[in-house]
């Protein structure tokens, strides 16, 4: 289990390289292209995966390690030099209402009625 950032700038989920090999995947065996990020062009090795989210707040409070929501198998980038999971725009957060409230620091993401 890791920890995965909300990016609203980024389109797709995407999970560092250094993850591949504790998911029993080669990284370098997935299907390899370029694509742009905000830090400019970045090699990335796609591979079929599954995203589980859980409920961070159960957790801490009750060691509980419920599943609040399922990113079903798809392709997802491995990006060598990601520090962390990015959950992006296609795949998660386009089945969300997201809202972020800066004067009163609040973030809020529902999920949309399907």
């Amino acid at each position: 289990m890791c920890i995965g950032l909300v990016d609203t700038e980024a389109s797709y989920c995407s999970i560092p390289g250094g993850f591949a090999k504790d998911l029993g995947l080669d990284l370098e065996s997935g299907k390899e292209d370029i694509i742009g990020t905000g830090n400019g062009k970045t090699k990335i090795y796609l591979h079929n995966c599954k995203i589980d989210i859980y409920d961070t707040l159960e957790l801490q409070k009750h060691q509980n390690y419920k599943i609040v929501y399922t990113i079903q198998t798809r392709e997802i980038p491995f990006l060598p030099k990601l520090p962390t999971v990015l959950l992006g725009a296609n795949g998660f957060l386009m089945n969300f209402i997201l809202t972020i409230d800066y004067p009163n620091k609040l973030f809020s993401i529902l999920k949309t009625e399907t």
